[in-house]
């Protein structure tokens, strides 16, 4: 007798192919997030390098201010770098809030896509147990033909020693 096949090994099969490239997408995604959060870094350091960059600036236009050793040249010249440092933090900060937003949304696909991957992780399990299942029965199966089997040669056995002792 042919062996039989597992009428599902198939569709099993292509679930697992499907894990595997949601497994794939769920590390882009995870890369994704890593890359804005680095970003987002990077913009926090530029912050607070403007920060920093202005504090110093500052203090010394109302040093100089208060030495009295600055000319009205100088003064314009300190007070627009710093309203120029002024207005880049606030490009910065504006990109910093749409970087957070970036954050956010790549977080959301991630959330999605683990979603999605402990799905059909939950199918292939349900799969593979029906194939082990199936595997079982087969094999019970099997062995009670044999049993059979061996339980009819058996009882030939003995009825042909029965006919050969009466005969």
């Amino acid at each position: 007798m042919a062996e039989k096949k597992y009428k599902l090994d198939v569709y099993l099969t292509h679930v697992l192919s499907q894990k595997e490239e949601v497994r794939t997408r769920m590390a882009e995604a995870e890369r994704k997030v890593q890359e804005e959060k680095d970003a987002l870094a990077a913009l926090q350091d530029r912050l607070d390098k403007l920060t920093e960059s202005k504090k110093l600036r500052q203090k010394e236009y109302w040093d100089g201010m208060k030495a009295g050793a600055l000319t009205a040249a100088e003064i314009r010249s300190k007070k627009h770098y710093i309203e120029s440092i002024e207005a880049e933090y606030r490009d910065q900060r504006r990109k910093y809030l749409a970087q957070e937003r970036a954050i956010q949304r790549a977080e959301k696909a991630l959330a999605k896509v683990r979603d999605e991957y402990m799905e059909i992780s939950n199918e292939v399990k349900v799969h593979e147990e029906l194939k082990e299942k199936w595997l079982r029965e087969r094999k019970r199966e099997k062995q009670r033909r044999e049993d059979r089997s061996i339980e009819e040669i058996g009882s030939a056995l003995h009825e042909r020693r029965r006919r050969e002792n009466r005969g």
